[in-house]
This record gives structure tokens, sequence and C-alpha cells, in this order.
């Protein structure tokens, strides 16, 4: 689907009706959940639950992630363990390693570097996804600091203007 990423009512820019940010302060509340049931999901190991827990921490604090986020988290949290789980048999083993087969053809096993880079790949995005890299935290300090601009008197005579406009309704 192309197009541009909805962006929450606290950092978007665009100028809304009143009733605009009705409708959009109701719809963000609707899908905002509690983050009571924020635990690791059993199925993880030792390594992904341990990150799950150093993360959900500070993302809670941040007011970033909610009860429907565990998913999400929880696939980066396992990505992690299992990047480290190939990074490890890298340096243990061989990175070209052969098998013998009893027919004497040789069948060569799937090289570790490859599946390490794939769940470095799946943590990037989901890092990126709840602002865990540079980038992301850059991006959104930004949106905050243009959110949090003193607004220029001439802006604010207009938007007052615009204000009372919207009271006396149109053709006043």
């Amino acid at each position: 689907m192309a197009g541009r990423n909805p962006v929450p009512l606290g950092l978007n820019k665009k100028h809304f009706t009143k009733l605009e940010l009705v409708k959009r302060e109701e719809g963000e509340r609707r899908f905002k959940s509690g983050t009571d049931g924020i635990k690791a999901p059993t199925w993880l190991d030792a390594v992904a639950k341990k990150e799950f827990r150093r993360l959900a921490k500070e993302l809670i604090a941040l007011d970033v992630i909610c009860n429907i986020d565990i998913g999400g988290l929880a696939i980066a949290c396992d990505a992690y363990s299992k990047y480290i789980m190939a990074t490890t048999a890298i340096t243990e083993k061989t990175i070209d390693a052969q098998v013998q087969v009893t027919d004497g053809s040789k069948t060569v096993k799937k090289n570790p570097l490859g599946a390490a880079e794939k769940y470095a790949r799946i943590y990037r995005e989901y890092c990126s996804e709840y602002g865990l890299t540079p980038a992301a935290r850059i991006k959104i300090s930004v949106s905050y600091a243009k959110r949090d601009e003193p607004e220029s008197p001439m802006a604010a005579f207009m938007k007052k203007r615009a204000e009372s406009n919207d009271r006396q309704g149109p053709g006043s």
C-alpha cells in the first residue's frame, strides 16, 4: 500500500478542524491499550527474555508501547537472541562448512553468516519501528521540537481569526 505513514496527533503539523481533532483523539484513545500485561512470552529463550525485559522497561517509561505491542517486541528480541547464536556459530566453526555424505558426494551446510544477517535485519527493522535506533530517535525529537516551537505572532493571529470564523459559521 503506497502513501505516507500515519502521524500521531501530538506530532502532526496539519491544521485540523475541531471535528477532525475530536475524531482523531477518539481514534487514538480507542487503540491505546494499557501496559499491565507487558511480560515476556514463555516461548522466548533466556537471552530473548532478558532483552525483552530491558527494552520493555525503557519503552514503557517513554510511553511508546502498550499491551498490543508484545508480539512485535517479542519477535525483535527473538531475532536478537538468534543473531547472537548465529554470530557465536560463525566464530566457533569454519564459515565454509561441508558435510561428507555416505555415498561420497558433498553437501554444503547453510552458512551461519546468512542467518546472522537475516536476524540482524529483523532486529534492526523492529528497533526502527519502536524508535530504538539513533535515526528514529532523532526523527522523533525533531518532530517534538517543531511541535514545541513558539508560534509566530502572525500565525497566532491567523489561528485566532480562523477560530472566530469557525464559531461564527460560514458566510458571516
